[in-house]
């Protein structure tokens, strides 16, 4: 039987630090940069849109990625299927022609640009105190379009090896959904230890962090700091003041503790099958079933294990608290599944796609939940009285339990 945690190597507290990039880490004032923007790919791509309608349809595309929370859809999938729609054209010349866009033709917005003084000194000593560094703009441009504008700010990913970086291709919820951070959360391994996280947009980077109780730095105005209650460990400054405030939170803090409200563990059951479906699209076969050391589970037998613990436990629960005034619920010892069922015979495509849909089905059983379900008292043989919101969290932490063995195992397959 596998470890609870498969922490077959031991954990390490990694201290994580996020960061918004435009005007956060790179001087870029939207309104100045995006007319350029849709200047030069408007005349870059003219013969195949007319290069006065394309700012909208590229506007109406950007929305879609923006609204979407279905995690079975990249931003990249959600933002093809209306720009190609109305393009009429999709072929390799056109997929060529927007790729040597970003390669070539992009770098001429460098101009609309600053460097912010003292961002890479910044980064330079968060990157030597061993901290993981994720860049979490808002993943609406393409990778390299990314990539372009960390070079402009002069940190540019060959110098410092970010954790992640987020982009269109690779995530499925944008800001400011607490889903997005999830996803961030999700894709680097869940980390245990402390995240923090550093934006300028009070809406699209602070709310979603302080969503699921992650410690915020606000490079903005105090007024804005005062409509919500935040982390007590979150502070509005400037850009001398982050490197102190990271160092003085370490020391009051050495975990993330997610929030306990239902909103920040729908965000992370959502943010589940999203994060997992990128780190492992290009799994192979053979990879999915290899064991990391003798008697632990394999990819598929973990993505097997998440599949039917929703579909014959969570799903259930959920329906017989719906019908009953005092729902009691039995442990069940889920691990034995994996060898009576077999679990590593299964095809690890097809069991993720059922994983995917069974999800939704759990996260739609949660939010048809009323009011008077929400304040049930529930009857547990092992917690004994417990509460709703108490069995959510408990899915959500088996969530992190399994994000974190996956990543330990695909260092070593």
């Amino acid at each position: 039987m596998p470890s609870p945690s498969g922490d077959f190597f031991g954990r390490q507290m990694t201290v994580t630090i996020l960061f918004d990039l435009d005007d956060t880490l790179l001087q870029n004032s939207m309104e100045c940069f995006l007319p350029a923007y849709f200047q030069l790919l408007g005349k870059h791509l003219n013969q195949y849109y007319p290069a006065e309608k394309l700012p909208q349809l590229i506007l109406h595309a950007t929305n879609k990625m923006i609204s979407n929370i279905n995690p079975s859809y990249t931003l990249e999938d959600r933002f093809n299927q209306e720009f190609y729609k109305h393009i009429y054209k999709n072929d390799d010349k056109l997929q060529e022609s927007i790729l040597d866009f970003y390669d070539n033709i992009f770098p001429q917005l460098e101009t609309k640009t600053r460097k912010i003084e003292g961002v890479r000194e910044l980064i330079q000593k968060l990157h030597h105190d061993g901290y993981a560094i994720g860049i979490t703009t808002n993943p609406l441009f393409p990778k390299q379009a990314i990539l372009h504008r960390l070079a402009w700010a002069g940190i540019p990913n060959h110098d410092f090896h970010y954790q992640i970086i987020t982009s269109y291709e690779d995530f499925h919820f944008a800001k400011p959904h607490p889903e997005y951070i999830a996803e961030t959360l999700t894709q680097m391994g869940w980390p245990d230890g402390p995240v923090m996280l550093v934006g300028n947009d009070w809406t699209a980077d602070i709310l979603p962090a302080e969503e699921l109780g992650i410690p915020t730095f606000y490079l903005g105005s105090q007024t804005e700091s005062t409509k919500v209650q935040q982390n007590p460990l979150s502070k509005t400054g400037n850009h001398d003041e982050i490197y102190s405030w990271i160092k003085d939170t370490l020391q009051q803090i050495t975990t993330f503790e997610c929030i306990h409200t239902p909103s920040a563990y729908l965000a992370i059951l959502r943010s589940t099958p999203a994060g997992l479906e990128t780190i492992l699209k290009n799994i192979s076969l053979e990879e999915s079933k290899a064991k990391p050391i003798k008697d632990e589970w394999s990819i598929v037998e973990i993505i097997s294990h998440l599949y039917d613990v929703d579909k014959e436990v969570n799903i259930p629960r959920l329906k017989k608290l719906k019908s009953s005034q005092e729902p009691f619920f039995t442990a069940i010892n889920t691990d034995d599944w994996a060898v009576i069922k077999n679990y590593q015979e299964n095809q690890f495509p097809k069991i993720f796609n059922l994983f995917i849909q069974t999800r939704l089905e759990l996260i739609d059983e949660i939010l048809s939940l009323s009011e008077e379900d929400w304040a049930k008292t529930i009857s547990h043989t092992v917690f004994g009285p417990t509460t709703v919101l108490e069995i959510i969290k408990f899915i959500a932490q088996h969530d992190r339990i399994h994000i974190q063995q996956i990543h330990k195992t695909l260092t070593v397959i």
